[in-house]
C-alpha cells in the first residue's frame, strides 16, 4: 500500500455487533438505577454509565431495552455507542451495539510509528464488567483514505482493455460485457455534471459485501461537515484538500470467511471470537482491506498474468 509521497491512512468507519448475555442481565438492567435525570434513567457502574432511552412514564420494557454507553478516557466522558438488550423469542439473551462515528475516530492511544488506535477496547471492558461475550459482527465498515486519486485511477484501469483483463466478483469480464455489480453515480447542479463519480462495487444480495470508491474531501465539505473536524484529526495530515476514501462493508458472513482466509497466512488471528480485539489492529484492518477489495474486483496484466490489485494501480 506504500506510494512515495502519498498520505494514508486506515479506520473503522461504521461497527455493529452482537453479542452474548448471561441470563441475568436482562433482568438486572430492567430493575436497576442509580439516578433519574428527568424522566430518563440512568444506571452507574465502574468508569461507564448506562442512559436507557425510555422514560419513566413509558410502557414496561418487557421485550427490548435501549440504553446509550458513555465511557471515560483521560479526557472525560463520551458516547461510545448504542446497546440494543434483547429478551425475545428470536434474540433470547442477546444484544447488539451500534458504534456511535465520532467514537471510532476517537484517539485512544498511539502506536510507536505515531499512527492512532481507536476506542473499540472500551467495549471490551464492559462486557467483560456484565460478562458479555462476542457472538458475531453485524455489520463492519473500513476505510482506507488517501491523497492518491483511486477513482480515476480504478476508472482508467477499467476501461483500458489492451493492458488489463478485469474481474468483478471473481468473474472474467469480457470487453463489450455489462459490467454487474459496478456502477458510478454522478452528482451534478443544474448547469453543471460534477466530474469525479463515487464507484460502486457489490454481490448480488444486500446483506453481502459492497464497496463504495469516491471524494471524501468533497462528501465531507457538502455533506458531513460535522465529521470534518475529527477525521482530520484522525489522519493528522499537513494538508486534507484531498481525500479519496475507498470503503468497505463486510455483513456476517463475509468477515468470517475473510477471516477464514486472511488467517491462512497469520493463525493468531484465526479466532472469530477475538475479532474485537483484532479490529483495532491496523495490519488486520489492512489485510481485510485487501481482500475484500479483491473478492469485488481485480485485474490481470494481460502480457504477464500477474494479478493486479486496485491498491497496485
Amino acid at each position: 500500500m506504500e506510494k512515495k509521497g502519498i498520505d494514508w491512512a486506515v479506520s473503522v468507519d461504521k461497527l455493529k455487533v452482537c453479542l452474548n448475555m448471561p441470563e441475568h442481565l436482562f433482568e438486572y438492567l430492567k430493575e436497576y438505577h442509580t439516578r433519574y435525570k428527568g424522566d430518563v434513567r440512568i444506571l452507574e457502574e465502574d468508569d461507564f454509565f448506562l442512559v436507557f432511552t425510555k422514560k419513566k412514564d413509558e410502557e414496561d420494557e418487557t421485550n427490548k431495552i435501549s440504553a446509550i454507553l458513555n465511557v471515560r478516557d483521560i479526557d472525560g466522558y463520551f458516547r461510545l455507542g448504542t446497546f440494543d438488550f434483547f429478551n425475545t423469542k428470536r434474540y433470547k439473551n442477546q444484544a447488539f451495539f451500534t458504534f456511535e462515528n465520532s467514537a471510532l475516530y476517537r484517539i485512544y492511544s498511539l502506536n510507536y510509528d505515531g499512527t492512532p488506535n481507536n476506542c473499540i477496547c472500551c467495549l471490551l471492558y464492559v462486557m467483560e464488567y456484565y460478562g458479555i461475550r462476542f457472538n458475531n459482527s453485524t455489520e463492519t465498515e473500513i476505510a482506507f483514505d488517501c491523497t492518491y486519486d483511486f477513482v480515476k485511477k480504478v476508472t482508467n484501469a477499467i476501461k483500458n482493455v489492451d493492458k488489463y483483463q478485469l474481474y468483478i466478483n471473481g468473474k472474467l469480464v469480457e470487453e463489450d460485457e455489462t459490467l454487474d455489480g459496478y456502477g458510478e453515480y454522478y452528482t451534478r447542479k443544474r448547469i453543471k455534471l460534477n466530474k469525479t463519480p463515487t464507484l460502486y462495487f457489490h454481490h448480488k444480495k444486500t446483506t453481502d459485501m459492497q464497496m463504495k470508491i469516491y471524494d471524501k474531501a468533497k462528501e465531507l465539505q457538502e455533506e458531513s461537515l460535522h465529521k470534518s473536524k475529527y477525521i482530520h484529526e484522525w489522519l493528522n495530515w499537513d494538508d486534507t484538500s484531498k481525500i479519496f476514501r475507498i470503503e468497505v462493508t463486510w455483513h456476517n458472513n463475509n468477515v468470517r470467511e475473510a477471516m477464514k482466509e486472511i488467517c491462512k497466512e497469520r493463525e493468531e488471528w484465526s479466532e472469530h471470537e477475538n475479532f474485537l480485539n483484532l479490529i483495532g489492529l491496523r495490519d488486520f484492518l489492512i489485510a481485510m482491506l485487501i481482500d475484500g477489495t479483491r473478492r469485488l474486483i481485480y485485474f490481470k496484466d494481460i502480457k504477464t498474468q500477474k494479478e493486479v490489485s486496485i491498491f497496485e494501480l
